[in-house]
């Protein structure tokens, strides 16, 4: 049985490698249409972020460990 995380939760953040070196942005956005639509998930290009991708990182951390409390 395959589990996915939009299974385990309804919120996700995914920061892909850029489009420019990479397929897995357009599976991304792919698998993002895919999924139902009460699963808030977001799909960011690293190289659109490339000077805040510390941030985002940060963000998606501080995020994950607001869930876990």
């Amino acid at each position: 049985m395959r589990l996915t995380i939009a299974e385990e939760t309804n919120e996700i953040l995914a920061i892909i490698a850029s489009q420019m070196y990479s397929g897995t942005y357009g599976s991304a956005l792919q698998g993002k249409a895919m999924v139902a639509k009460d699963c808030c998930i977001e799909v960011i290009d690293s190289q659109v972020g490339i000077g805040k991708q510390m941030l985002l990182a940060i963000f998606a951390l501080r995020w994950h460990i607001q869930e876990l409390i």
